[in-house]
């Protein structure tokens, strides 16, 4: 056996030590089981504290990387960089290679002509997830109060300004006009992160037809093997900042506007997706440090200088009141998130349900922490210092982004959070590759047809898959999106719900408002009457604090009629334990409003799942 794969062998199977031995940790790895709001959820059903599952990740993660690198350093001292020198920016301006715009403008065109040809969204409604939007922007209408008449879930723009911003634009109030934005925005997406991966492509240190296959490959894979469940708006202000971490890290030229947009960021990113802004801000702090050690203390000026502005401008436009709300708001968001709505995690190489997509997942993202490491210490292969530096910033976020992931761990949430990881793998892959490429004589050759193929092949396969049904669909857009504008609410809703709907509207017609007990939040947008309390979608409201501010407002208010029951009794079931997860009810889940709701109201009229309340 070579000297070289001795030497691999002792740095890998200490790591792989491990992971294995995080790994039967993993359920033993919590904190004592601590509830102090009262909030009734998965992990206070089975005594989990909610930091448990961070804890374990982070644990999980962090143990068999510090292994890697410690046994990586000792047996390559002669060929690692000296830490120190890697956070020194390198002057890589004359290496830059754009790619011609030709690509960037054949992906854009194929997500236009993807969109234009596709069906628009004629599923039943969704009464939670769509009525949480949809209720939100009606409220907002109804009430012109942002935080401090309705308790935000997501964040301003979900669920109050996206709805409205789509009626506005189409010039219709309806669940139709609300589904073909989110297409649009989502189909915007698609663009931002084509984009981002040209600018990317252009920027990194490989060959020329190198950087061509990467960017190929990386839009390849987002325009065909990825969905609207794992590409979502709410991802804008991530993409935008790994742009502009790479502008500013790259490139000392017009840094002002960059510098300028990264300060306004975090607001905006707390306002689009809270949580999205919340897996910012590791990334941000690490590369503001970086600023500092190069001494580019302009930058870090411009950043926060706009960082403060940005606030109170923001604090200007809604009051002093609102911006208390938006605070309180948020904060009891972020603090209760795992308790409210939080599944617990499965355990690596286990029978739990999902724990094949969770391991896949946290192995991924070590596997990219060994490039990372591998990459930044070893001299042979020649990476800039900025380009380390990136790779760091990089996977701090994606390893902030599986909080996702980490916090609702189903299938799909597993998926979601372990997008960025997937293409930072791809990033680190192709430096390997590139460092090999000029060894491999037959590969580079091949690389011209390989990114005529990447090309080729997809849009091949595209059109011939239902190519009839696709080009008539084109040919015939303007008038489908006229008729699907056309549609009536109630086109999309199953007949119990349009009986409740018509039932509910003829007794709250008099009636200045309207209270719902049921995680369906739709009912609120239907009868276009503001919420009793400021909990018109009741799923994430969690502790004993917001139930007792619940039933002051409804003393307050006096709803002749509550609804209860519904579709959605059992919404946060989890997978594999549904027996026991079954208690979770608003009845169950809210017992204080729960209560008060049986002394003083009784049940008028059932209709179907749910029960029409009226005050006694």
């Amino acid at each position: 056996m070579e000297k070289t794969q001795i030497k691999i062998l002792k740095i890998l199977l200490p790591t792989i030590f491990t992971i294995c031995l995080v790994s039967l940790l993993w359920p033993n790895i919590k904190l004592p089981y601590s509830n102090p709001h009262e909030i009734i959820g998965v992990l206070s059903i089975f005594k989990q504290h909610s930091f448990n599952d961070t804890l374990r990740y982070i644990i999980f993660v962090s143990l068999p990387l510090i292994m890697y690198f410690v046994i990586y350093i000792n047996l390559n001292k002669s060929n690692c960089s000296k830490l120190i020198n890697i956070t020194k920016f390198s002057n890589d301006n004359n290496r830059n290679i754009y790619l011609p715009l030709s690509y960037l403008f054949i992906t854009i065109a194929f997500i236009f002509v993807r969109y234009l040809s596709s069906d628009f969204n004629i599923n039943k409604m969704d009464l939670f997830h769509e009525g949480q939007h949809l209720g939100g922007a009606t409220s907002y209408e109804l009430t012109n109060n942002l935080w401090s008449s309705t308790f935000s879930v997501t964040s301003l723009f979900t669920d109050f300004l996206n709805a409205k911003i789509a009626w506005y634009i189409h010039g219709v109030k309806s669940i139709a006009a609300y589904r073909h934005y989110t297409q649009l925005i989502t189909e915007l997406t698609y663009v931002f992160y084509l984009i981002f991966f040209f600018i990317l492509s252009s920027y990194i240190n490989i060959e020329k037809k190198l950087k061509i296959t990467l960017y190929l490959t990386l839009s390849t894979y987002l325009i065909f093997f990825t969905s609207y469940n794992t590409v979502i708006p709410r991802d804008i202000p991530v993409i935008i900042f790994l742009i502009l971490s790479l502008k500013l890290i790259y490139s000392n030229k017009n840094y002002y506007l960059s510098s300028s947009v990264m300060g306004i960021l975090p607001l905006l990113s707390f306002l689009w997706s809270l949580d999205r802004g919340v897996f910012l801000m590791p990334s941000l702090f690490f590369l503001i440090i970086i600023f500092l050690i190069n001494k580019e203390y302009l930058k870090v000026k411009i950043i926060f200088t706009n960082l403060i502005i940005s606030f109170f401008v923001f604090y200007i436009l809604v009051g002093q009141f609102e911006f208390y709300n938006f605070l309180e708001n948020s904060f009891s968001i972020l603090r209760d998130a795992d308790l409210v709505n939080g599944l617990m995690h499965p355990s690596p190489f286990s029978d739990d349900p999902h724990s094949v997509r969770g391991t896949k997942s946290l192995i991924l993202i070590l596997i990219n922490g060994i490039f990372v490491i591998s990459l930044l210490l070893n001299k042979k292969f020649r990476l800039s210092n900025n380009e380390k530096i990136y790779l760091i910033v990089f996977y701090i976020l994606s390893v902030a982004y599986y909080k996702i992931g980490l916090t609702r761990s189903d299938g799909g949430h597993i998926k979601q959070g372990m997008f960025l990881s997937i293409l930072l793998f791809t990033i680190t892959l192709f430096f390997f590759i590139s460092r090999k490429l000029n060894k491999l004589k037959t590969l580079k050759n091949f690389l011209p047809y390989l990114n005529v193929l990447l090309i080729i092949l997809p849009i091949f396969f595209y059109i011939v898959s239902d190519s009839l049904k696709k080009i008539e669909n084109i040919n015939n857009f303007h008038i489908r999106y006229q008729d699907y504008l056309k549609l009536d609410d109630e086109f999309f809703l199953k007949d119990n719900e349009i009986k409740i709907k018509t039932k509910l509207l003829n007794l709250t017609k008099n009636e200045k408002c309207f209270q719902t007990f049921t995680y369906e939040s739709a009912f609120t947008y239907f009868l276009k009457k503001k919420s009793c309390s400021k909990f018109y979608h009741i799923f994430n409201l969690g502790t004993k604090k917001n139930q007792l501010i619940f039933i002051n407002e409804l003393k307050e208010n006096k709803p002749k009629f509550i609804l209860t029951g519904g579709t959605y009794k059992n919404i946060g079931m989890m997978k594999g334990k549904e027996n026991q997860t079954s208690k979770l009810s608003p009845e169950k889940r809210f017992p204080y409003i729960s209560n008060y709701i049986l002394e003083n109201y009784k049940v008028y009229e059932t209709i179907n799942e749910w029960d029409i309340m009226i005050i006694n």
